[in-house]
């Protein structure tokens, strides 16, 4: 129950990231030629040990995304609205000479445009109530991409203002104290 209305929700046991078992998004088979020698010759090429510089550390920030279930919300009026229960999490790992874990953050939720939508509990999880714009499978994973790129942000901003450089995965798409830059991979 939440706001006064009872929902119905259906978890799926086919893995969320496998695409939906009602339709036929089963993605093909592709290739893609890979040039090894853009940089240097493939026969020339071996790592490079980076040289740190002096007194300046720089912290990377990242993140991931997990689809954990699909879900169908049915509210009392028998509507069927699909969802997505996913989770993200953001961390940061600063490097001045060693690298160390410096912060990491885990958010759980369930994702719909349903009316009253509610969060879910289960094993102790609490998955908090999620807006998404659209139903789609496409809406509910940009919905969670969005968050996760929310936390990243949140995590950059609050180590921003440290001495030193913070790169963030993905394109900046606000400005954060101090020096920060995004990196598209």
């Amino acid at each position: 129950r939440t706001g006064g209305i009872t929902m119905r929700i259906d978890l799926a046991v086919w893995p969320a990231a496998s695409g939906s078992p009602v339709t036929d998004d089963v993605p093909g088979t592709t290739t893609v030629p890979v040039a090894y020698d853009c940089e240097v010759g493939q026969a020339r090429w071996q790592p490079i040990a980076p040289t740190p510089p002096a007194g300046r550390a720089v912290t990377f920030v990242d993140g991931v995304r997990r689809m954990e279930a699909r879900a169908w919300l049915t509210p009392d009026d028998g509507t069927t609205v699909p969802g997505l229960v996913g989770s993200w999490a953001a961390g940061a790992i600063r490097c001045d000479g060693r690298a160390a874990i410096v912060d990491t953050r885990v958010r759980r939720g369930l994702f719909s445009t349903a009316p009253g939508r509610p969060g879910l509990e289960a094993d102790g999880l609490v998955f908090r109530a999620c807006t998404s714009r659209s139903d789609t499978d496409d809406g509910l994973r940009n919905a969670l991409q969005a968050r996760m790129r929310e936390l990243e942000l949140e995590v950059a901003a609050d180590l921003s203002g440290d001495d030193g450089l913070v790169v963030v995965d993905g394109p900046l798409r606000r400005r954060l104290p101090g020096r920060a830059v995004g990196y598209v991979k």
